[in-house]
């Protein structure tokens, strides 16, 4: 591995057993890059993966790839293992790709730390994931969304995060940190399992959704007596943010964040299930539109939503 580590002069890393000396090299003042793809295939790691070790300032994917991790595994799945920062320090991870990442537990993390309150930026990265939980149990030891565990808090920007799998847990997609400019498309099938806990489950748990969008479908496949689902529960908070989600077996939703600023959902893809809400007062500025209106600036720009600028 070259490099010394520093801002100006970063470990440069090109393969998959590099990825593990930031373990012995890092520290959260250190810094390293990616140099190629890192394709897990045809390694030692392939057959028997380690989670990949995060204790650095700054892990910069350079453009680069990281792909073909498959985990299968009756215990708590995970990618990532967050070993530094535990005071509060931020880690950064920024233009990294992650593809063709499979992982089947009975809870699946893919950022997980054991102690400590540490936190991840995620900037202009692109994860495309097939997560499967397996579990029966209505309480997995060290849960918290399907992205990291309680000892983690991931932000995101500029970041595209697309999860297509099968759900038994009542846990959220994302929780906690700010969502800011950033895509998440789902491909969920949500099964019984759970008996009514699996009603609790919301895409978003106190997060702060910021010029972001939700796109994708969510099937459920199951015989609860409830017929909604949450999208965003009330710790959530939303600025020009919007939903354009395929809703399968459920013919109501709850969106019970705050508005700060004007949202809207599609509500003709999303099969005409009724929006409602515990507290109206907070979730006053969400807006049913139909698919046409959606697509339409000028009209969007007319009842406030704001179209010009960067697109996430």
């Amino acid at each position: 591995m070259t490099g010394t580590g520093i801002q100006t002069d970063p470990y440069i890393i090109t393969t998959a057993e590099e990825l593990y000396a930031v373990s012995e090299l890092g520290e959260c003042n250190v810094y390293f890059r990616l140099g190629a793809d890192i394709d897990f295939n045809g390694t030692p790691y392939a057959e028997k993966f380690e989670a990949i070790p995060i204790n650095c300032c700054e892990f910069d994917g350079n453009g680069h790839c990281i792909r073909n991790i498959y985990v299968n595994s009756d215990d708590i799945v995970h990618i990532f293992i967050v070993t530094n920062n535990s005071d509060g320090t931020a880690a950064m991870i920024k233009n990294l790709r992650l593809e063709n990442i499979e992982l089947v537990g009975t809870s699946v993390n893919l950022f997980y730390g054991y102690s400590g309150n540490m936190t991840i930026n995620l900037y202009n990265c692109t994860f495309l994931l097939n997560l499967t939980h397996t579990a029966t149990d209505t309480y997995i030891y060290g849960s918290c969304c399907c992205f990291h565990n309680n000892y983690v808090t991931i932000n995101y920007e500029l970041s595209t995060i697309s999860i297509k799998g099968r759900m038994r847990c009542p846990y959220p997609i994302l929780s906690n940190g700010t969502f800011s400019r950033s895509h998440l498309c789902l491909d969920l099938d949500i099964e019984q399992g759970l008996d009514s806990y699996i009603q609790s489950m919301a895409v978003f748990d106190n997060n702060y959704m910021i010029d972001s969008y939700l796109t994708g479908s969510i099937r459920y496949h199951d015989e609860g007596e409830e017929n909604y689902f949450q999208i965003a529960n009330y710790l959530c908070t939303a600025q020009n943010f919007y939903m354009a989600i395929e809703l399968a077996g459920r013919s109501e939703f709850y969106c019970d964040m705050t508005t700060d600023t004007d949202c809207f959902f599609d509500s003709e893809l999303m099969g005409g299930a009724v929006h409602r809400q515990y507290n109206s007062s907070s979730c006053n500025k969400l807006h049913a539109l139909t698919t046409a209106q959606c697509k339409d600036a000028d009209y969007l720009n007319s009842i406030g939503f704001i179209c010009a600028g960067d697109s996430p």
